[in-house]
């Protein structure tokens, strides 16, 4: 792929490469609506419309539907969020959603690391998280059924922000000693605990590891990878204990694989299209790959406070 390109025709030449890619190996595209009928989780609340109806913040729930059809699928569209506009974020932004039926999280990576390598040149590298946190904080999260408690008392002692959730304070610790090792490669992190992904499929003989993974690139997370859980009733009880996680579209998958329409077993991962741009061209703001920008609203910025209650058409 050629690097001489401006963002807007590089990014627009990355999208069908990787869809040629993804056909193939047998992927097929399936379109998903992107207007829903609820609101997705506390922690990617979803832009309302005057009508009451939202504006989807990823593809994913609707995109794992359609394993009832195919084995293969993924989607590259348009989603929204409520983030601050700044380097790393935009309101309106292009994502790669995808999920295969029967597939492992080694499965995953080993084909979004082919899908990464056709726009990012740097190498790969791989950290476990739990690895990391055994030999920093003492947590055993591979064998301790009370590593998590245990976790979130270390971490709420070293940032002291109570009116953290535990997620939150998970991130901040990835934010400041995970991140700054992504400098000048990919790095492939895996081995979270459970509470970074609580729809991932627990990692077998592991005490309180997900089945997750992120590929970070200079500090960026680029992708987000799952092995999906297939025990709805384990689904819905972390739902229940981690409310910020947990939506309507959680209810409705567990209701569709129980009644056998959705398979339960499958993996899949997101890949934000800007972000990948911006890393492999070397980049410091995904802003440049915004297109016809005359065309835009206005979006709030990183100074600006954003409402969970904004109406897009006000």
């Amino acid at each position: 792929m050629s690097k001489n390109l401006n963002p807007i025709l590089y990014m627009a030449e990355l999208i069908q490469r990787l869809r040629t890619a993804l056909w193939e190996k047998n992927f097929i595209e399936i379109t998903t609506p992107i207007l829903r009928q609820t609101d997705a989780c506390a922690r990617f609340p979803r832009f309302r419309l005057e009508d009451g109806r939202y504006l989807r913040e990823a593809a994913a729930f609707a995109l794992r539907r359609n394993l009832e059809y195919a084995p293969r699928i993924f989607e590259i569209g348009p989603c929204f969020r409520k983030d601050y506009l700044d380097d790393t974020h935009l309101q309106q932004f292009m994502m790669l959603d995808l999920y295969q039926r029967d597939a492992t999280l080694d499965d995953a990576i080993d084909l979004c690391t082919h899908l990464v390598s056709l726009s990012y040149k740097g190498p790969f590298k791989i950290l476990s998280l739990a690895k990391y946190m055994q030999d920093d904080l003492g947590i055993d999260l591979f064998n301790d059924p009370l590593s998590l408690e245990k976790l979130q008392k270390i971490l709420l002692s070293k940032y002291k922000k109570s009116a953290y959730t535990f997620t939150q304070l998970v991130n901040q610790y990835i934010e400041e000693e995970i991140e700054p090792k992504s400098k000048g490669s990919c790095l492939i992190v895996t081995e979270y605990p459970v509470v970074s992904e609580i729809l991932g499929k627990p990692k077998e003989g592991a005490a309180c590891i997900a089945g997750n993974a992120e590929f970070k690139i200079e500090g960026i997370e680029v992708v987000n990878l799952y092995q999906d859980d297939p025990d709805t009733n384990r689904l819905m009880k972390q739902g229940k204990m981690y409310p910020d996680h947990h939506s309507i579209d959680n209810e409705i998958i567990c209701d569709l694989i129980d009644k056998g329409i959705v398979p339960a077993e499958s993996a899949g991962f997101g890949i934000g299209i800007e972000r990948l741009c911006r890393v492999s061209l070397g980049l410091s703001s995904v802003q440049p790959f915004i297109v016809s920008e005359e065309f835009n609203a206005k979006q709030p910025t990183n100074k600006t406070k954003v409402s969970k209650k904004v109406s897009v058409t006000s």
